[in-house]
């Protein structure tokens, strides 16, 4: 749950959040969030691999063919709601 959290918050406010972060976890459950958090992508990852991120409220599709990334932004953003 946390990983999700720091993926969506905006990235001028990070820091804050691995302070609160740090704050309410023990230091080796802080330690292994951010390992997972901050982790490089696998072998098969970089090879292929299609994503959905979610940045500063709008919505991407990112698509990794042979290590180069590919961002592309979707029609509705999240904010937006019909």
């Amino acid at each position: 749950m946390m990983i999700w959290h720091h993926e969506q918050t905006p990235l001028n406010r990070i820091k804050e959040y691995e302070a609160i972060c740090r704050s309410k976890l023990s230091s080796n459950d802080y330690k292994e969030i951010m390992k997972l958090i901050k982790r490089k992508k696998s072998f098969i990852e970089n090879i292929f691999s299609l994503k959905n991120k979610n940045e500063n409220g709008k919505k991407y599709k990112i698509i990794t063919f042979l290590g180069c990334e590919i961002k592309l932004k979707k029609k509705r953003n999240i904010i937006e709601t019909k």
